[in-house]
């Protein structure tokens, strides 16, 4: 009995140390990249987004996503990180910069979108293309 507990126990904790390693989406990605690595309000607090949208735009076509929605979902997930940090007018302002970073993906993304996936682009990032 003591066996099959501690085996179960083991298997549980493989599973959740793979699913804790797949949604590590900061492994494919380089965060929130700017021209020229300037600086940009909320590089930090959008650094989760920005590794999701990476990802989106390197393995997307695998799963099925079309930029648009990666770019969607992107957005979605900034104002939703800024829903969860800030509150009041700073949550206004959060959302706003969130626009911005979208508006700026929309356009300076045209030529990221990759069609043909990278070779890392398995189940195990699957996880990283959905929301926050």
């Amino acid at each position: 009995m003591n066996r099959y507990i501690s085996l179960t126990i083991i298997f549980l904790t493989l599973i959740n140390l793979e699913t804790l390693i797949a949604t590590d989406c900061s492994r494919f990605s380089n965060g929130c990249s700017t021209p020229f690595n300037g600086p940009l309000f909320y590089k930090t607090s959008f650094t989760p987004a920005c590794d999701r949208h990476d990802v989106c735009y390197k393995c997307g076509v695998t799963y099925g996503k079309t930029r648009s929605q990666c770019d969607k979902h992107f957005h979605q997930n900034m104002k939703t990180i800024c829903r969860r940090r800030y509150s009041g007018f700073k949550t206004i302002r959060c959302k706003i910069a969130a626009k911005i970073y979208y508006l700026a993906t929309r356009v300076g993304g045209i030529t990221r979108f990759k069609q043909e996936p990278k070779p890392w682009c398995t189940p195990a990032v699957e996880p990283c293309l959905q929301p926050i």
